[in-house]
């Protein structure tokens, strides 16, 4: 992974992505969607962006059944990604086994069995929360429920006041609010009334990026700016009567883009991956 090549500095970008779902055995991700061939696709994506981004966030769900065998091709595609890239399991991630296979990237240690984390080293301080339950549970969609606990709020919190004059992200797999996407709303997880308190009480936040709704969604919270990326793989059908189909629509998927400086604050864009017919202005 090659970490020395940046943008033209004028701005600091993130790419985002979420919910890749890699595997290898299921016939619905592994043929119907073929997952592999997305997540290989997005990475030669990602490195011909141009300018290129300085990090790449994955908010959870790396892999769809969690086993060492789809961990380990995961790490070997992503390592022919031009930038650094930072993790956080999401609820159909193992823990343990996400740790053994990015342990080695230097930047998170597992801890009171939760991978939180912080880096502090780019314009943007960058919080990585863990929000998934130790509780596996077979009834609940994806096998862990979702939950904050009071030691990960202590530790946000500790984190967050080291230096509350710097602009801070946080990101993590579960949204925080309710969207009306039918089941997926019920996920909101236990703490969350907690996190909303410290949220609020440090102003350096300035967007909170998570996944799990296989769509991209934009809302307020905590008086901060929420951004639910789209999954990598596969999104699901829109729906705004609090009924979530239980069905997946074939939409063009991507990432989210941010960027940030000083003077602009923090944009975000959509890119969507594949090959899209351009058409020039002049013949407009």
């Amino acid at each position: 992974m090659n970490t020395s090549i940046t943008n033209d500095g004028s701005f600091f970008i993130i790419a985002h992505w979420s919910d890749i779902h890699l595997n290898s055995t299921n016939s619905f991700y592994s043929s119907t969607i073929n997952v592999e061939r997305k997540l290989r696709e997005a990475v030669d994506h990602l490195n011909k962006t141009t300018p290129l981004p300085n990090i790449l966030i994955i908010t959870g769900d790396l892999v769809d059944y969690p086993s060492l065998d789809d961990y380990k091709l995961f790490r070997l595609i992503m390592d022919g990604l031009m930038i650094p890239y930072y993790v956080i399991p999401g609820n159909h991630d193992n823990r343990q086994m996400l740790f053994d296979t990015f342990q080695d990237l230097g930047y998170f240690s597992k801890d009171s069995n939760c991978i939180n984390y912080a880096i502090n080293k780019f314009p943007l301080k960058i919080i990585g929360f863990d929000t998934v339950s130790d509780n596996l549970d077979s009834d609940i969609h994806g096998g862990y429920e979702a939950e904050v606990s009071d030691i990960g709020i202590s530790w946000l919190q500790s984190e967050l006041q080291k230096d509350k004059l710097k602009p801070t992200i946080i990101f993590m797999h579960h949204q925080p609010k309710y969207t009306r996407m039918g089941s997926f709303d019920n996920e909101v997880f236990s703490g969350v009334k907690k996190l909303e308190e410290v949220v609020k009480d440090n102003s350096q936040i300035m967007s909170i990026l998570c996944g799990h709704l296989h769509r991209h969604i934009q809302f307020q919270w905590g008086g901060t700016t929420v951004q639910v990326a789209p999954s990598l793989s596969i999104e699901r059908t829109l729906t705004l009567d609090n009924k979530m189909k239980k069905e997946y629509i074939d939409e063009p998927t991507g990432s989210l883009i941010y960027l940030y400086n000083d003077q602009l604050g923090l944009v975000c864009h959509t890119d969507y991956f594949g090959e899209y017919k351009k058409y020039s202005y002049s013949r407009i």
